[in-house]
This record gives C-alpha cells, sequence and structure tokens, in this order.
C-alpha cells in the first residue's frame, strides 16, 4: 500500500480534529485535582484521563480507518497486522506534568508504514499549537510553514538533555527540557531550540514528532543505527541540519552510556 499526497493531505486534517477535540478536553481538566497510579517508577505515572484519552482516539479512528491497526502507550498493540498499517498513539504525553498542574503536555498520534511514520500531528493543548506533517508534505504549526534554528555552533546553541544522564562538563550552550519529548522535538522542527537528545524512547514518544522535525528540515536519527524505526524503542536525536553532526559527536564522546 502506498498512500498518495492527497490521501495522506485529507487523514492528517481528519486526525488533527482528532487530537484537537482531545487535547481541549485535557485542557478543561487541567489544574484540577488529579489523581494518578505508578506504572514502573514514581516518574512512570498514568490518569484515568490517559486511559479515556486513548479510547477516544481508538474509538474515532476505527470508525474513519477500520483497516488500519493501532498501538497506544496504554493498551498496546490492537487490531495489527504485520506489514499493514497502523497508528501509533500517546494521548498525553508528558502525563506526570499534567497530573501535577505543570502545563506541559501534548497529544501524540502517527501513521506509520512498514516502520516508517507517513504522517504526525501534535497538539500541546496549553499553548494550542497543532504541529502537523506528512510525508514530503512539509510541517506546519497551526497552519503556517514552519523550519528549524540556523544555529550553527555549539556554545550558541538550546539543547532539550535529559538532566539525570547528562552531568558531566559540558560546552556553554543551555539546556532545556519540557518534560513532554513530544513538545521537545516539535519545538526544535518550529526553531525554539537547536537539538534534543534521549537515550531511550518507546515508538509513541517520537513518532509524529519526529516526522514533523523531518518534514521541517531538521534530521533525526539514532546514534546507534543512524536511522530510525517505529518498531522499537530507540535513542534519538534531533537538530537542525547545521549542528546536527558536530551536536552527535559531541554527545558520543561524552560517555558510553548514552548509546
Amino acid at each position: 500500500m502506498i498512500f498518495s499526497p492527497q490521501e495522506l493531505k485529507n487523514m492528517t486534517t481528519s486526525v488533527s480534529s482528532i487530537a484537537l477535540e482531545v487535547g481541549e478536553m485535557l485542557a478543561k481538566e487541567f489544574n484540577r485535582n488529579i489523581t494518578f497510579e505508578e506504572k514502573t517508577s514514581p516518574h512512570d505515572v498514568v490518569t484515568k484521563f490517559d486511559k479515556e484519552s486513548e479510547e477516544i482516539i481508538y474509538k474515532k479512528l476505527k470508525a474513519l480507518y477500520p483497516n488500519f491497526g493501532f498501538l497506544g502507550e496504554e493498551k498496546g498493540y490492537r487490531d495489527y497486522i504485520e506489514g499493514e498499517p497502523y497508528w501509533i498513539i500517546d494521548p498525553i504525553d508528558g502525563t506526570l506534568n499534567f497530573a501535577n498542574n505543570i502545563p506541559a503536555f501534548a497529544v501524540s498520534i502517527a501513521l506509520v508504514y512498514h516502520n516508517k511514520s507517513q504522517l504526525g500531528v501534535c497538539y500541546i493543548p496549553m499553548t494550542k499549537e497543532l504541529f502537523t506533517a506528512y510525508k514530503d508534505g512539509g510541517a506546519l504549526l497551526n497552519g503556517n510553514k514552519i523550519q528549524p534554528s540556523e544555529t550553527k555552533n555549539l556554545d550558541h546553541a538550546i539543547f532539550a538533555l535529559p538532566p539525570d544522564q547528562i552531568t558531566f562538563k559540558r560546552p556553554d550552550f543551555v539546556v532545556r527540557r519540557q518534560g513532554a519529548s513530544v513538545m521537545d522535538i516539535c519545538y526544535v522542527a518550529k526553531g525554539a531550540i537547536d537539538g534534543f537528545y534521549d537515550p531511550l524512547l518507546n515508538p509513541w514518544d517520537f513518532a509524529a514528532a519526529s516526522l514533523i522535525a523531518e518534514e521541517a528540515g531538521a534530521e533525526s536519527f539514532s546514534l546507534k543505527t543512524k536511522s530510525l524505526e517505529t518498531n522499537k524503542k530507540s535513542d534519538i536525536l534531533v537538530a537542525n541540519k547545521n549542528i546536527s553532526q558536530d551536536f552527535s559527536m559531541w554527545l558520543l564522546k561524552q560517555s558510553s552510556n548514552l548509546i
């Protein structure tokens, strides 16, 4: 199956409507007393809104595209057939933020075929930023074309890096981290920050946002494999093309633990 540009554009429009609907629902619940449960650690949590949002997205996508499979953070694979298209969903990227009244979280939806993202939609409810992209169609923020920064030097850059990993001496760049990988990667796409790195992310943390960054003009790849596939956990580097090589070389020199 090969999707035409028009098919991808139409699907992106439909998916955007779903992401907006779910995002606005989450925005209404934000800043209330939200209870949560621990998953794998005190910092890996889930709320009832994660589960409800994923189910809403699943049902709406299933109604529109009944032959596509589904991978969600909360319920895993559903209706999945090897070699067929499927959706990768993170209903709330940044659940810990959401649960603690920190306004940095996002809804993420990607369509994947043969382990490559075909379209990506990421909505940040509290800033009302809708990032969209489809393969070879460019990247948009609220309907306007975006592109990465043009920063060329590490000491002028702003990077999103995991604070528990980056404890060693670094150049004079600035480190910022939102606590939501989808946001950080999309902010590379729009040029707000220059690069992002994480040593291990699940597919739902990068499937949509990495395509948006690539379509905006950034580079996105694994330091281990130099490519990026959506069927497994991966380290991921995203950066503007001027700085990605120096950024990756700097990371590789710091610690073998990064890869």
